[in-house]
Formats: structure tokens, C-alpha cells, sequence
């Protein structure tokens, strides 16, 4: 399954039901693939900014090694960054 969009990701209030069902399908296609250690290397060679506001590690922490699971990089922006 492929998505492409000119939307940023960022809220679930505006996606139509149909995307979200989608998004909860693929959800669990890779679960799936965790459990069969399956994972599509659809990440590979790419690189993944985060930035994290939230303070903590756990979120950080889980979407770093699903990056990496998935063979991408990720680059990890703390919130104390001072944008012009």
C-alpha cells in the first residue's frame, strides 16, 4: 500500500473515514509482520525527522527503532531548538 498526499500528517479530525480505516490496516499488516519478523524495508535509505515536544522518551524511544526496523535513519529534534 503506497500514500501519497499533499496534507501534512499531523490530526486525525479532517481524514475521511475511508484513510483511517486504511491507516488501521496497515497498523495491523505490520504487527503482523513484527510478530513474523517480516518488516518491510520501506525506509530504507531514507532519512526521518522527528521533533519531539512532548519531553518524553517512550514515544521517542518506539518511532526511533520503528524507523530503524523499517531501515531508515532518524534525526531527532528536541523542542529547545530556538526557531528564527
Amino acid at each position: 500500500m503506497r500514500m501519497e498526499s499533499n496534507k501534512d500528517f499531523l490530526e486525525f479530525h479532517g481524514l475521511p473515514k475511508e484513510i483511517i480505516f486504511s491507516l488501521i490496516d496497515r497498523a495491523q499488516s505490520l504487527a503482523t509482520a513484527w510478530n513474523d519478523r517480516t518488516i518491510p524495508q520501506s525506509l530504507s535509505g531514507k532519512r526521518v525527522a522527528l521533533i519531539a515536544d512532548d519531553g518524553g522518551w517512550r514515544n521517542t524511544t518506539a518511532f526511533d527503532l520503528g524507523v530503524q526496523t523499517m531501515g531508515g535513519h532518524l534525526c531527532t529534534i528536541a523542542n529547545q531548538v530556538q526557531w528564527p
